[in-house]
């Protein structure tokens, strides 16, 4: 309990991996398996004890960095080699306990103790590091991740592979900071390290965390740079509240590796971390991608950010664990674009129902403590990738999961899922969404839309054979062709259907376009906010847990909603929402938040899952994104800056982030739209504009859904 509660105070970045339970065995996967295999980790479990050594290991260029390294201990007389695991983080490798507390106090302690404590127990030695410039170790930081603080890491490594202790294999894992700095470790190539695993960290800077779809995720940089400014004085955050009478500060080495003694060298860190950027400073002056903070002129974001470099990480050749949640903020998104982009066979990904961290479930069903096995699954990987154990993960689909509200963990062999339809739902008079046909094509140009007037292209799309194509353009085949035809009878009611829709869809199209304009105006409230309860709070440490969400309808009331007729059987949503709206603004900047809902029979109104885009950032980049996502890529740059004109109709594109939610029978799909979200996001036009979304045949607003269980006809 005691830390339980120091990992939920500190920072609230939590890393307990929740509450498992001791597997009955291990269960052997196979290609067809719908959920990650249990395995029987305890078995391996057999190194009770372990060895600790804290000290400064010094650096090319003289800056001492602080390590504790744990060794499983073997009888007396033996000698044992391990494969290392290496944590390399910004938020103190370990805590210093007040008295008596620290009486109770077993290392390794901190967030991350209890799977630290699991890793030595199954044979790795373990190595914990306070980044250049944090906790205990000397230097200082103008941004994260810095160049020298991934250099460190090299080093590091050269140190750890050359102790008697080390089989010479590395596996690298993380969370948020750390997880991104696991992945440098594969980035900088070192030919020691085999496994990454990487969980809730992000992928592109930008928009994954400081600049969610080019607004400023303020709620974030704000709490995060207050907090890193706390820690790098040696000193609790303001909101880690009751953690203050446990915790004494950060642990000090003693000594250098050579034995030396480290006095003074603690004082000396302090000095030089008066010299660390405020990321929040920084963030207040960026607009654009490329722009660079006052507070360090000399780079921008891409600098440090793990996909300026995904070539290198894939030719690392090391295994890589993309690890996340459906309540991790926009790190969701990040995993699955990673996971997207590297080309190694023996990459995964999981999605679970996971806040940031994975200590709790989020959300509908089974709020509460997370069952599910964060040690064993990363075990499973390593042992595989490390110790050449065959532990069953690479029989397994590589894509693993978890369906919300149908409670239940899925597999792929790609992302998004195979069997997903793409169902469009558009915005209609008095507030209420309308299910069509999806005729409006997304293969014409942005600035066109193309119906099914066009059959052949209707034909084409519900994969009608060529020889249909043929009939269709001739209205006839002779008997002779017909029978030339195996399928013949199978084609032709295909044809009928289609034909049948097609006549449906032209019907839609005439009574759309006879209703002429339509448009619905909305006052943009500047304090209008999702409350504490969505996905960004989770990732700054302020969200409460077990995470429950409450009824939205009277937050709703404030905004622009649109509801769907009650379904007519349950659909799954596994994928990425795209959003297609028309927007005008009245002035020359509009920030616009789009929220996926669900509403059950009682009226009771669920958060599913949200979008946003700045439409200053709306152009779609002409230039080939930087890596694979789901969806438009907005470059962010300021040569693709398009400021809003005076009554310029705006079509803004953007994906939703990532969701596998199942919407039951008899409920009702909302979209509710707002201008602000004021607990989160600085609002970055500084005023109140008004919005009007259009709704016509001209400017037909909608979202399409990924849906892999369609509505009934």
């Amino acid at each position: 309990m005691r830390i339980l509660l120091i990992s939920l105070l500190l920072l609230q970045f939590s890393f307990s991996f929740g509450q498992y339970k001791d597997p009955k065995g291990y269960v052997a996967s196979d290609s067809n398996q719908e959920y990650p295999a249990k395995y029987e980790w305890e078995k391996s479990a057999k190194y009770k004890n372990y060895t600790r050594d804290s000290y400064y290991l010094v650096m090319r260029d003289s800056v001492k960095i602080a390590i504790d390294v744990y060794v499983p201990k073997v009888k007396k007389g033996h000698h044992g080699k391990f494969p290392t695991v290496l944590h390399q983080w910004r938020y103190w490798r370990d805590f210093q306990l007040k008295w008596p507390y620290s009486m109770l106090s077993k290392a390794p302690n901190g967030p991350l103790g209890k799977f630290f404590k699991s890793i030595i127990a199954n044979g790795y030695a373990l190595v914990s590091v306070d980044s250049r410039g944090s906790g205990a170790s000397e230097g200082w930081r103008a941004h994260p991740w810095t160049e020298d603080e991934r250099a460190d890491m090299t080093e590091i490594i050269d140190h750890i592979i050359a102790q008697s202790w080390s089989d010479g294999k590395i596996g690298v894992a993380g969370v948020s900071y750390s997880g991104t700095t696991s992945e440098f470790a594969a980035i900088e190539q070192h030919p020691a390290v085999k496994a990454v695993v990487n969980m809730y960290s992000l992928f592109d800077v930008y928009p994954d965390n400081a600049f969610v779809g080019g607004i400023h995720n303020i709620g974030f940089t704000e709490v995060w740079g207050e907090a890193n400014e706390a820690l790098d004085r040696d000193e609790l955050p303001p909101k880690a509240g009751k953690a203050k009478k446990f915790v004494k500060g950060v642990s000090r080495p003693k000594k250098t590796f050579d034995g030396r003694s480290a006095k003074g060298v603690f004082e000396n860190a302090q000095e030089q971390h008066k010299r660390n950027a405020n990321v929040n400073d920084g963030a207040l002056t960026i607009v654009y991608r490329d722009d660079k903070a006052k507070s360090n002129a000399a780079v921008s974001s891409d600098f440090f950010s793990p996909h300026t470099y995904w070539k290198d990480q894939d030719a690392s050749g090391a295994a890589i664990y993309n690890w996340s949640g459906w309540f991790d903020g926009s790190y969701n998104d990040a995993a699955v674009k990673r996971y997207l982009t590297l080309t190694n066979p023996q990459n995964k990904l999981i999605l679970g129902p996971w806040e940031h961290g994975g200590s709790f479930n989020a959300g509908y069903t089974n709020p509460g403590h997370s069952g599910f096995d964060h040690i064993g699954e990363v075990l499973r990987f390593f042992d595989h990738y490390l110790k050449g154990w065959d532990t069953g993960i690479t029989k397994e689909k590589p894509v693993h999961y978890f369906t919300m509200v149908e409670e239940k963990w899925k597999s792929s062999d790609v992302w998004p899922p195979k069997n997903t339809e793409h169902k469009s739902v558009f915005f209609d008079a008095e507030n209420t969404l309308t299910w069509r046909n999806d005729y409006s094509a997304h293969e014409t140009k942005k600035s066109e839309l193309k119906y099914w007037g066009d059959s052949l292209n209707h034909l084409k799309s519900i994969g009608v054979p060529e020889q249909l194509k043929k009939l269709h353009r001739d209205a006839m085949l002779s008997p002779e062709d017909k029978l030339k035809l195996a399928n013949y009878q199978h084609v032709e009611i295909e044809y009928q259907r289609a034909l049948s829709e097609l006549n449906e869809a032209a019907v839609q199209v005439r009574e759309w376009r006879d209703n002429g304009e339509g448009s619905d105006v909305y006052q943009v409230d500047s304090t209008t906010s999702m409350g504490m309860y969505v996905k960004f709070r989770s990732v700054s440490g302020q969200l409460k847990t077990p995470h429950t969400y409450p009824d939205r309808n009277k937050r709703d009331s404030l905004l622009l909603v649109y509801d769907s007729q009650p379904l007519e059987a349950d659909m799954e949503v596994t994928g990425h929402v795209l959003v297609d709206i028309f927007v005008s603004s009245s002035t020359s900047d509009a920030q616009v938040f789009v929220y996926l809902e669900d509403i059950d029979e009682n009226g009771k109104v669920e958060y599913v899952t949200e979008g946003e885009l700045r439409a200053l950032h709306r152009k779609i980049s002409n230039e080939k994104a930087p890596y694979k996502q789901v969806g438009p890529y907005h470059s962010y740059l300021k040569e693709d800056g398009q400021p809003l004109k005076e009554g310029e109709v705006a079509e803004m594109q953007f994906s939703m982030l990532p969701i596998s939610y199942l919407f039951k029978k008899g409920h009702r799909v909302r979209i509710a739209i707002a201008g602000a979200d004021a607990d989160q996001f600085r609002n970055m036009t500084n005023d109140e504009p008004q919005y009007t979304i259009h709704r016509s045949f001209k400017y037909p607003s909608r979202v399409v859904l990924p849906v892999v269980t369609l509505l009934a006809n």
